[in-house]
């Protein structure tokens, strides 16, 4: 299948809702988003995760090839989250209210200070909280699938105030934990890193994961022919999303046939 073909696949059969690019650990270029922008004719809303709280080189930039989602990485106090809603009012003046603007929850220091976070000013403003459980996981010397993780997860999830956000669950997604997560953190959406996918239909969650794995190992690949920089970190990611891709779930579910 071709690259839009898949595309349009996971669009039409398997709850793709965005696509989520990286400035910070992901390293995606301008020119690799705009290669992918390309492919999609512009038909998916597209959040980028920015490398810092006031990454203003970086917003500026996503600015100009039609970005207007913005992620802040490791919000772990009311102040960082405070000044990334600062950053962009500054960067973005009258387009402001337009914008899509979500954190990451990734640090158990983040988990400390949780209840400031939400109960602060800046936590109105934003769409979307998502629960990183990669980075959660090694702050507090765990594995992604641990039960304390878990316990973690769910305990930020079920905080009233985020009854107003829209919840993504993502790190380290597997076709077989992503029906764990469903089943037991409930969030709205999952990430599987480069793709957002609705999340309130178990029965397909574990296939829409293995296919969008799939779809990112394709755009690796081919994003590797075409840029030629990152070879190392690139060859890194496809080893890991071959080692995603193996973990399927042993249930048999309605639409699942992992090929």
């Amino acid at each position: 299948m071709k690259l839009k073909e898949l595309f349009r696949e996971l669009l039409e059969d398997y709850g793709l809702l965005a696509l989520k690019f990286g400035t910070e650990y992901e390293e995606m270029s301008f020119e690799e988003m705009e290669y992918i922008l390309e492919l999609t004719e512009g038909k998916i809303p597209v959040y980028v995760k920015i490398g810092g709280v006031d990454a203003r080189n970086d917003i500026n930039n996503l600015l100009r090839i039609g970005i207007h989602n913005f992620i802040a990485p490791m919000v772990e106090s009311p102040y960082a989250l405070k000044n990334f809603i600062t950053t962009l009012k500054e960067l973005t003046g009258s387009l402001y209210p337009v914008l899509k603007k979500g954190v990451n929850i990734e640090t158990i220091y983040a988990f400390y200070n949780f209840d400031a976070i939400i109960k602060s000013e800046s936590f109105k403003e934003l769409d979307q909280v998502t629960l990183a459980r990669s980075d959660f996981s090694r702050s507090i010397e765990k594995r992604p699938d641990d039960e304390e993780v878990f316990q973690y997860m769910i305990n930020m999830r079920n905080r009233p105030e985020m009854s107003e956000k829209t919840v993504i669950v993502g790190g380290t997604i597997t076709p077989r934990n992503s029906v764990e997560i469903v089943k037991r953190i409930k969030p709205h959406r999952i990430d599987t890193r480069m793709f957002i996918v609705d999340a309130t239909d178990e029965s397909i969650i574990a296939e829409s994961v293995y296919k969008c794995l799939n779809l990112e190992k394709a755009l690796y690949t081919e994003m590797s022919k075409l840029f030629t920089y990152r070879e190392g970190f690139i060859e890194t990611i496809l080893n890991r999303l071959d080692t995603r891709m193996a973990d399927i779930p042993k249930l048999k579910l309605k639409k699942a046939v992992f090929l």
